[in-house]
């Protein structure tokens, strides 16, 4: 499932407080002691005992748009591949073509989003 954060990008996000309204799930099977991304609405048909297993929400490309501002300080929302790496971050276009601060870069555009999510959080953003 190529468009959702890796287990850990997603317990990250977890510990930092960020709240995505997710479809997919990271579930662990308290008996196997494994994770399985699944949909959040169908856990029972993927994990044993379901209803006591831990799940983590795993936040899709959509999703994390959805919940980052689209401009921090009046610089938008830039998303951008750079050769084989994805940009991402809140550039000032217009002017000098310069970052409020470095992009986050990644191979994948769900995890590079993913660190852009912590750090709008740590910025304040809820």
């Amino acid at each position: 499932m190529k468009d959702y954060v890796s287990l850990e990008t997603a317990k990250k996000l977890q510990d930092a407080g960020i709240k995505i309204d997710t479809a997919m799930v990271w579930a662990k099977d308290i008996h196997k002691n494994i994770w399985t991304l699944c949909p959040k609405d169908k856990v029972h048909l993927f994990v044993f005992a379901y209803e006591k297993c831990e799940t983590i929400p795993a936040p899709s490309i959509a999703e994390m748009l959805e919940w980052l501002p689209s401009d921090f300080d009046g610089f938008p929302l830039t998303i951008r591949k750079n050769n084989k790496l994805w940009e991402v971050g809140y550039i000032n276009r217009f002017n000098t073509g310069e970052c409020i601060f470095d992009l986050f870069t990644h191979k994948t555009p769900q995890e590079a989003l993913a660190q852009l999510c912590l750090w709008v959080r740590k910025e304040g953003h809820k």
